[in-house]
């Protein structure tokens, strides 16, 4: 009997999945109502900016993209999706843009009973100033909403303005679509889109990851053809990386590229490099990783790369004792854990 009810209440512990913290949130990507449906690039790209904003603040768990994009075309009530996401509101907007102009509806909704929380609509002159304005506004509507108090560092966040180019920041969207699409074709375009963010906006820190990303998933996925526009080897894909976050330190996915082309050296090092050597770089790696998801917790796949970090021998002072104490410890385990919890539909 005493064994039965440990295993019940290990079992209970363990995989009974209990209502959905009160400040959490989704965010479904936007509807495109532009009358080009070539701009539902657009349309993704500010819902996307949308909830990266709000991951940034600290006390709001936020679903990551993969696990909201999921629903994309699906006739799902507001109900499931949100028993599905474990989140108790749902952010759901519409963008239209037309000639100069902008307008961006959103609204918030509690999952509970469907009820509006706070709706707004923003029709302002297209512009990255005020994309990034319509951005800030709509977490703080929610984050007052939801009666969230925000720290002096989200205030100096959301006050943020990565990019005032304007087409900069249209080429960095859409370089962010083609590079989700993870195909030969549309990396190169990725590439394209981000190399024109660059020149448009040295400065635009963003760009240069987005860049390094593409230019190491095209290699990857075209078998190794060249792309004029990438460095040549995995060393200049790293210093390429290291651009961004020296540009601008508080960018979450400045850092998560770094951390990833950090940890590609380090695992192809072994054949040249002392164990030293290899271990700085791997411990480089884990450093960067946690800034970014330190900056922006709901960055689903840094967990992957995070927590594959963490299996090498290398990483760990004393070997092999000090990884049998951090495999016996679970280090790795709850860092993949913390990846299905903010993308639950996703395997990180």
């Amino acid at each position: 009997a005493i064994l039965s009810a440990g295993l019940i209440l290990f079992a209970y512990d363990k995989w009974w999945i209990g209502p959905p913290p009160e400040l959490s949130i989704a965010v479904l990507p936007f509807e495109n109502m532009s009358a080009d449906p070539e701009q539902e690039y657009f349309s993704d790209g500010v819902s996307e900016e949308i909830l990266n904003v709000l991951a940034q603040i600290e006390s709001l768990k936020v679903i990551a993209r993969h696990s909201s994009v999921s629903f994309k075309g699906k006739d799902i009530d507001i109900a499931t999706m949100a028993e599905q996401m474990g989140v108790q509101h749902i952010l759901e907007g519409s963008v239209r843009r037309s000639g100069d102009r902008v307008r961006i509806t959103a609204q918030l909704i509690d999952a509970r009973d469907s009820s509006h929380l706070w709706s707004e609509t923003y029709d302002r002159d297209y512009s990255a100033e005020n994309l990034f304005s319509i951005q800030s506004e709509v977490a703080r509507a929610i984050t007052g909403r939801l009666r969230i108090a925000l720290t002096g560092e989200d205030e100096e966040r959301l006050a943020k303005v990565p990019t005032e180019n304007t087409e900069a920041y249209a080429a960095y969207l859409l370089g962010r679509q083609w590079l989700n699409k993870r195909k030969v074709a549309e990396l190169a375009d990725a590439v394209e889109q981000f190399s024109l963010a660059i020149e448009l906006d040295p400065q635009f820190a963003a760009a240069y990851a987005g860049l390094a990303d593409a230019c190491g998933l095209y290699g990857s996925y075209s078998g190794g053809q060249s792309n004029d526009r990438c460095p040549s080897s995995l060393a200049g894909e790293e210093q390429l990386a290291r651009k961004a976050p020296e540009l601008d330190p508080e960018c979450a996915e400045a850092w998560i590229t770094l951390g990833t082309k950090i940890w590609v050296q380090a695992v192809h090092m072994h054949e040249t490099e002392p164990l030293p050597r290899i271990r700085e770089k791997f411990v480089e790696s884990i450093n960067a990783f946690e800034r970014g998801l330190e900056l922006n917790p709901a960055l689903s796949d840094a967990y992957h790369g995070y927590g594959t970090n963490l299996y090498f021998v290398h990483v760990y002072p004393d070997p092999p004792f000090g990884w049998i104490k951090a495999w016996q410890a679970g280090r790795w385990e709850s860092v993949f854990d913390k990846g299905l919890e903010v993308d639950p539909l996703s395997i990180p």
